[in-house]
Order: C-alpha cells, then structure tokens, then sequence
C-alpha cells in the first residue's frame, strides 16, 4: 500500500475515534483541539516508524480520555445513589429507585454500591437509620417504638435487631448507658 494512502486512512481512522470519544461524553472542544495538532503532526510524518508511533501516542490518548469520561460517570452515579440514600433513609427505599436515581439497572446499581462503599446497599440504609436512631435516643424522650416508626423500620423489634447488629447492644441499653440524666 502507498504510504501516502495509509497516511489518510489513518487519519480517518482518527476522525471516526474522536466521533465515537464525542458520544461517549468527551469534550468537543478539546478533542478537536487535539485532533489538529494530531492531524498536523501525522502529515509531517515521513517514515512508516514515525508513523506507527504518532498512531499509538493518539490512540493511547483517546484511550485515556474515555476511561477518565467514564470514571466520571461511575462517581456522578454513585453521588446521585449516595445523596437521594441520604436524603431518602427514614422511608421505604427500593433498590429500583436507587437504581433510577443513576440511570441504571437494579443488578448493575447494586453491583456498583457495593464496589464503591463496601457495603451492601441494604446494610448502608441501615447504618444510616441506626446512626440517625442513636441520635434519637440521646437527644429525645421518644419511645423505642417512636424511633423505629421515625426511622422507617417495620417496628420495634425489628429496629432492636438491627441497632444490635451495628452497636453490639440494644437501644434501650444504648439510651441508658449514654443518654445523660436531666
């Protein structure tokens, strides 16, 4: 083949990556930037060696851009799950509206979840919800019943077991132990 030839298919080649890197979310400003000064230095390439190696420096390149665009997208999902968790613990939380919440599937929301906190999703709300019953305990005079309808559980004993679960003690002993006498 000419070398000419393959100089133009190459840079093709290029024109369709950038497209493709575009879509997946990278700049377009930036890529076209890129794209001159890689089409610039392409046509000054006179060797077939020379060429090789400017061809893997911008492929290496793009390769780059994608993975940090999808980084991106990975942390943007799991601040979108994390926040609406957060704001969202007390009430009855689906992993289908997590799941919503970052535009995935349900299998690949909690696959996620789990990757980035190393924590099941289910075990985080209930982190939450004990930590926020602690509170509850400490610093009002509601019943334990009270505490578990406020923080969402089905009812008091179901509270009991998972406050036990996280804190090695029930609430009742939890509030006594630490909750000081007015």
């Amino acid at each position: 083949m000419n070398f000419e030839v393959l100089k133009v298919r190459i840079i093709e080649l290029i024109v369709i990556i950038s497209r493709a890197a575009i879509e997946a979310g990278a700049e377009a400003k930036e890529l076209l930037g890129l794209n001159y000064s890689y089409l610039t230095e392409l046509n000054k390439v006179s060797t077939l060696d020379e060429l090789l190696d400017k061809v893997t420096h911008v492929l290496e390149n793009f390769i780059e851009k994608v993975s940090l665009i999808k980084e991106k997208k990975k942390i943007l999902r799991l601040s979108r799950m994390r926040e609406y968790v957060n704001q969202n613990f007390t009430q009855r939380i689906t992993a289908r509206d997590i799941a919503r919440q970052a535009g995935l599937s349900v299998g690949r929301a909690l696959h996620l979840f789990k990757q980035e906190t190393g924590t099941p999703l289910i075990q985080y709300i209930n982190k939450l919800k004990v930590d926020y019953g602690k509170y509850l305990l400490l610093n009002t005079d509601l019943s334990l019943a009270a505490v578990a309808d406020e923080l969402g559980f089905f009812d008091q004993s179901h509270f009991t077991k998972n406050f036990k679960r996280f804190e090695r003690v029930t609430p009742l002993r939890y509030r006594l132990k630490y909750k000081p006498e007015l």
